[in-house]
């Protein structure tokens, strides 16, 4: 993993309003030739968040499942993954990790439907061997 250096920033996704996080700290190192799939996971809330991105009540869970991605993420691909990005509009997080293969997804998938199985959780990859859409999401500074 890097050195962190995460940075928030509000936009527009998808016509949404959006909060990113994104570890600017792999600005200079991508893309990294040994990660060129990336890895999305979508996280529905279940309580409405009319004024936020997420309900208050649903922080610790909806952190927690971030917490147990990475952790799942660590454990089936050691060393051949990085978290770079969390993006959150109302009612939803999208974490990004850019992985090794897609092989090992179902497997995070369906450890995190059990333990947190009243939440729609969907899990795809894609090739981006190039980090496209990493820097897509770079804020212009960096």
């Amino acid at each position: 993993m890097s050195t962190n250096a995460w940075v928030c920033y509000e936009c527009s996704v998808g016509g949404k309003p959006a909060s990113v996080l994104i570890d600017t700290s792999l600005r200079y190192k991508n893309p990294v030739r040994e990660l060129p799939w990336l890895l999305w996971l979508g996280i529905w809330c279940n309580l409405p968040s009319p004024n936020s991105w997420w309900h208050p009540d649903e922080s610790t869970r909806l952190d927690g499942i971030e917490d147990d991605l990475i952790a799942s993420v660590k454990t089936l691909k050691p060393g051949l993954a990085v978290y770079v990005l969390r993006i959150c509009t109302p009612g939803m997080r999208e974490l990004y990790t850019y992985v090794d293969s897609a092989k090992g997804q179902q497997e995070i998938l369906a450890a995190l439907k059990r333990k947190y199985a009243n939440y729609r959780i969907e899990i795809d990859s894609t090739e981006d061997p190039a980090w496209k859409i990493y820097d897509t999401y770079l804020p212009p500074k960096y």
